[in-house]
């Protein structure tokens, strides 16, 4: 027969074992992972676009990956931008997308600070390697790439990215309404550690930011933090 003082020390030990565990697993709580993002499942053409600015080619005609208008980020209404991609060979094609009424781009040397005027932040995390490759880009072409790790940046990435451009305005004079502009760009599969075979991903967000005439600054993003593009055939 059981002894009854053992059987309770014997519960008595397992419920602090219990508890201990518990209070270990608060003390030492793992981050929660983050839910799955949306994918952009980028389509493969046979003949790539020309990197000129127009966007009337066939490889844009068909089938493209677009994110839809990128959704606001801070309540306030986003100013129409997106973005569209299909690949072919070892590049990567993007046309990145903004309605603007009051074009603003004075930066011109790269790798300057792009993010306080008009530009589209494109950011691009490589499964295994902790940095975020992030590249901005602003209606006058000018291209910042950087790594970017914490509150780390890096300037020594460099995409080899290639843009034309489609500018519908004035740049930089408040005088009068402008409409739209448009960046076509090519960026080298490898410099986002990708080989260009269909079903590899990388980890992938873009974003812009606006400030519309007579209204506050209002940005609006599409893949943060968790979102993926994939190449498919």
């Amino acid at each position: 027969m059981a002894h009854p003082h053992r059987d309770r020390s014997s519960r008595t030990l397992a419920a602090v074992g219990v508890v201990s565990a518990v209070a270990l697993g608060v003390m030492f709580r793992v981050p929660p992972r983050p839910p799955p993002g949306p994918l952009l499942r980028v389509p493969h053409v046979a003949t790539a676009p020309v990197i000129d600015g127009s966007v009337t080619e066939p490889a844009w005609q068909g089938d493209v990956a677009s994110t839809g208008m990128l959704a606001s980020v801070d309540g306030q209404p986003m100013t129409a931008s997106s973005v569209r991609a299909v690949w072919s060979g070892d590049q990567l094609y993007l046309v990145l997308y903004a309605a603007d009424a009051d074009i603003r781009a004075t930066v011109t040397t790269p790798d300057a600070p792009l993010w306080q005027e008009d530009a589209f932040r494109l950011a691009f995390t490589v499964p295994g390697d902790p940095r975020t490759r992030v590249l901005f880009v602003s209606p006058r072409g000018t291209l910042t790439d950087e790594y970017v790790r914490g509150d780390q940046v890096d300037t020594s990435w460099t995409s080899g990215a290639r843009v034309g451009l489609d500018v519908d305005g004035t740049l930089n004079d408040p005088r009068d309404f402008d409409e739209e502009w448009v960046v076509e760009m090519a960026l080298p599969l490898a410099s986002m550690g990708l080989r260009g075979v269909a079903g590899e991903r990388v980890g992938f967000s873009a974003s812009r930011c606006d400030a519309p005439k007579g209204l506050g600054r209002r940005c609006g993003a599409w893949g943060a933090p968790t979102g993926q593009l994939e190449l498919t055939p």
